[in-house]
Formats: C-alpha cells, structure tokens, sequence
C-alpha cells in the first residue's frame, strides 16, 4: 500500500509537467482501482481515455473496473456490464487479444448469453488462449459447461 502511494505521488508530480501524460494518468487508474478506491479509479481512467481515446490499456484497466463495479453494485450492475463489453471490444478493435476475448466470454457467461459465450470462448482460442483447464473449471461457464458445444470446445 505504501509503495503503491508513492507511486501516485510521483506520477502526480509528472503530470504537474506535462499533464498530456495519458499513460500516468492511466497508471493512477489502475492503481486506485487495486486499492479499491473505484471512484478515483475511475476519474483517472477517464482522463486518460480523454486524452488518448484508443489508449488500449486504459480501455482494459477501465473494462476491468467496470466488471468488479458490476458485481459490487446491483442497482447498477447492468450499466457497469455494458460499459466493460464497450471498453474490452473497442480494445479489441486494433489489436485481438486472446485474454479480451475469454475476458468477454466470461462477461456473457454472467448474463447467461448462451450463444455470445460461446462465441468469444471459441475466438479465444482461435487467437492463441491456451489454458483449457481454465476454461473447464470456470465457474462463470456451468450454465453452458454440458452443452455438446462447450464439450466440443475444450476438446481442443
């Protein structure tokens, strides 16, 4: 924890410099969002993602947030979900990502979209997620995990 301030300490010195530093302000993000201080977490990702709209790892440190968010607050959880979805796809537009593609699977899975699901599991391993025993034993995936589908998927 007191590292973690110090390192929000001099990132904020550097932005004091230049405050276009997209990728500190992404940084204090990321690290208010370990610290569970999601509303700050918030508010540093967003000025990243202002300065730098494609800025793909604040979209996913932001994506990330909102997928804890969408568990921690049920009157919300439904505008969290939906902002994740839109951050991970639009990390995913440049630049496919096996992780984005499981981590997009599993947001479906808590919705229990069936066919969404199983679509972003099998682009997962299309492009590269190897981890089948993951897949097996996630707990998100047993609404679906008897389906000959899925049983088909981790046949692979």
């Amino acid at each position: 924890n007191k590292n973690l301030k110090i390192a929000i300490d001099n990132l904020l010195l550097a932005l004091r410099y230049n405050p276009k530093l997209f990728c500190a302000y992404n940084t204090i993000g990321w690290i208010y969002t370990q610290l569970k201080n999601y509303e700050k977490g918030e508010l540093y990702l967003n000025q990243s993602l202002k300065i730098a709209p494609n800025f793909r790892l604040a979209l996913i440190n932001r994506g990330n947030l909102y997928l804890i968010l969408s568990k921690r607050n049920l009157e919300k959880s439904g505008l969290y979900w939906i902002k994740a979805c839109r951050d991970f796809k639009k990390a995913l537009q440049d630049n496919p990502s096996p992780m984005l593609y499981y981590q997009l699977a599993k947001l479906y899975s808590i919705r229990k979209d069936r066919t969404q699901t199983l679509y972003y599991l099998r682009m997962s391993l299309q492009h590269g997620y190897k981890d089948i025993e993951t897949i097996r034993k996630e707990k998100n995936f047993s609404f679906i995990n008897h389906t000959s589908e899925f049983k088909e998927i981790v046949a692979n």
